[in-house]
This record gives C-alpha cells, sequence and structure tokens, in this order.
C-alpha cells in the first residue's frame, strides 16, 4: 500500500523500500539516520524504537495508550493522524542538534535498561493479557508469516507454537546469561 501511494504521489523516487535487511544493515541505517519517525497506530511496545534507542537514532513516535510510561522522555509525541503536528516534530528534531542530543542520551538509557530476557518476558505478559481474546478462538487458528526470500512458503504457527518458541529462546537467554 505504502509503495503504491508513493508512486501514485510522485515520491517514489524520494522513499527506498529494501525489504528484508541483515542485522548490520539495520544497524547501519539506524546510525546514519537523521531520526526514526514511528506513527503506528498500534503499541507502544514495538521493536523498531528499542533498536532506534540501542543505535544511537532518534524517535518521534505516536501518542497512544501507555507511551509516555512506556517511552519517558526518549521521545517525540505525537498525534499520528495528525499531519502539521508530525510535520512540525520531524523539523524540531532535524533542526535542533541539543534535542537530537537529548533525545538520543535519554533513548540509550532506555534501551540500557532493556534486556533479552526482559523483553521476552514482556511478550509474554501481552500474551497472558491478550488470553481472554483468545478463548475465542481454536487452537487451530494459525499465524502465518512469510519467510524473506520466499514468500510462497508461509510458515504457520498455533498460538501455543508461540509460546513453545518463547520459552526455548528464554532457556537460551538463560544459559547465555549463566555463562
Amino acid at each position: 500500500y505504502v509503495q503504491e501511494f508513493a508512486n501514485k504521489t510522485g515520491l517514489s523516487s524520494m522513499i527506498s523500500f529494501p525489504g528484508f535487511l541483515s542485522h548490520d544493515a539495520l544497524a547501519y541505517l539506524y546510525k546514519k539516520a537523521a531520526m526514526l519517525v514511528f506513527p503506528s497506530l498500534f503499541g507502544p511496545d514495538n521493536l523498531p524504537p528499542l533498536e532506534a534507542f540501542a543505535f544511537g537514532c532518534p524517535v518521534i513516535a505516536a501518542t497512544l495508550y501507555a507511551s509516555h510510561q512506556h517511552y519517558g522522555d526518549a521521545v517525540i509525541l505525537v498525534d499520528s493522524t495528525d499531519e502539521h503536528q508530525l510535520a512540525d516534530a520531524i523539523a524540531r528534531v532535524y533542526r535542533d542538534s541539543d534535542l537530537r542530543k537529548k533525545l538520543i542520551a535519554n533513548g540509550y538509557i532506555f534501551a540500557a535498561q532493556w534486556k533479552t530476557k526482559d523483553y521476552i518476558n514482556a511478550v509474554y505478559r501481552v500474551l497472558d493479557d491478550f488470553q481472554p481474546y483468545r478463548y475465542c478462538w481454536s487452537s487451530e487458528i494459525l499465524f502465518r508469516h512469510a519467510i524473506p526470500g520466499r514468500e510462497d512458503d508461509m510458515s504457520k504457527h498455533t498460538v501455543e507454537d508461540i509460546y513453545e518458541s518463547l520459552h526455548s529462546l528464554s532457556v537460551k537467554v538463560e544459559q547465555l546469561e549463566a555463562d
């Protein structure tokens, strides 16, 4: 949809759509970016702001339920449905080097608070909070995602598979931390 919109509005030459990126490429982009603009209507528990914080990239994020409590002073919060507010925030972060430095410093502090195990536990809490809604689903309901480079080969996962994967990851993290 975004690519189609960019083409229709003549903006496609100004926007890059790289698709799946390696960890190194993603780190490079965050380190070189002027900012991450994340006007998501979902969240605030999303990876891109956390990744940006860790790589010293200032963040503009959507004002959503609990956004301020979640991100604190590490972001500029905007109403993602207000294009003027969003444009103003982008201009402020781009032009004000002191504001950029403050956001970067606060982002590093925020990122330092998160360890892999903490993030896994946070995902568990989200899944647990979602439990009442899952009762409406059969365990046969499948979550699908495309494997990058193999979009025709769809992987299927039940909710129980997701819990099992998170548990395995949690055990591996505990083993790494113990070493």
